[in-house]
């Protein structure tokens, strides 16, 4: 399989979400998912004392999870990935959002 198959593979693969400002994404959930903003803005942020303070904030083209899906993450007695993230997004958005389990597929048909 040629690297432009393996691309529009994953390009198909896809999904489409809307966000509002102030949605929140990945936030006590497994991460087994990848977001790219398409559009808006996103904030990282860690709750300190009742107060969120923003670590980062996300525009077009970042990608997000990326490193925690294609890491082997240590997971807790339920199976789920201790490592998460608080996201927030700033203003209304598009996210393309790509799963873990489209990943693994498009891995083992490469194979």
């Amino acid at each position: 399989m040629d690297t432009d198959t393996i691309l529009y593979d994953v390009i198909y693969k896809m999904t489409t979400q809307e966000q509002k400002k102030g949605d929140f994404k990945a936030v006590g959930d497994p991460i087994d998912e990848i977001f790219i903003i398409e559009h808006g803005i996103a904030e990282l942020y860690i709750p300190i004392n009742g107060r969120d303070i923003v670590l980062e904030r996300l525009f077009r083209g970042s990608v997000i999870n990326y490193k925690n899906v294609f890491h082997n993450t240590e997971k807790d007695s339920t199976d789920n990935v201790k490592y998460q993230v608080n996201l927030r997004f700033a203003t209304e958005s598009i996210i393309k959002i790509l799963h873990i389990d489209d990943i693994i597929e498009l891995r083992e048909r490469k194979n």
